[in-house]
């Protein structure tokens, strides 16, 4: 999930110093703090301060409501996994080569979360099942989902 702009990034008071914004140009950008200095000279019409602002305030609405989601989630999990202490006791390993995406959902250890959640079955060892799609899955088909289901085949459709 990404992370809210610091407190020196957000827009308290509207500086429009190129030099001193080129300052917090991220440590991989290929361009110099000059160039970028330079490509931010601007007329800085109101209007498009106007609209900059509004944008960085609906991102960060968004990302409270995406943590504030991310939050409930794991809320939910945590008492899924509470009603069925025997789940508690199952254990998976460690999943190296899965990347996690920046934007995935910031559950601690999520790997043996979901193999706890669906009693055992490790969707994670899976090749091509990313955090999202195993999270779909459990939003699909619920806690009980592979249970209730005889065949594969009912699954897929």
């Amino acid at each position: 999930m990404l992370q809210p702009a610091p407190e020196s990034v957000r827009f308290t008071v509207l500086n429009l110093d190129p030099e001193s914004l080129s300052n917090h140009r991220h440590y991989n950008c290929r361009k110099s703090k000059e160039e970028i200095a330079k490509a931010l000279h601007g007329n800085n019409r109101e209007d498009f301060l106007f609209g900059l602002k509004q944008e960085c305030q609906a991102y960060q609405f968004f990302q409270k409501q995406i943590d504030a989601c991310d939050k409930q989630i794991d809320k939910f999990i945590k008492e899924e996994l509470r009603k069925s202490p025997e789940k508690n006791k199952l254990k998976t390993t460690d999943k190296p080569h899965k990347r996690q995406n920046k934007n995935a959902i910031s559950i601690k250890n999520f790997n043996q979360v979901t193999c706890q959640y669906f009693g055992g079955v490790d969707l994670m060892a899976i090749e091509g099942l990313s955090h999202a799609t195993v999270l779909s899955i459990m939003s699909e088909i619920g806690p009980d989902g592979f249970i209730k289901l005889d065949t594969s085949k009912q699954f897929v459709s």
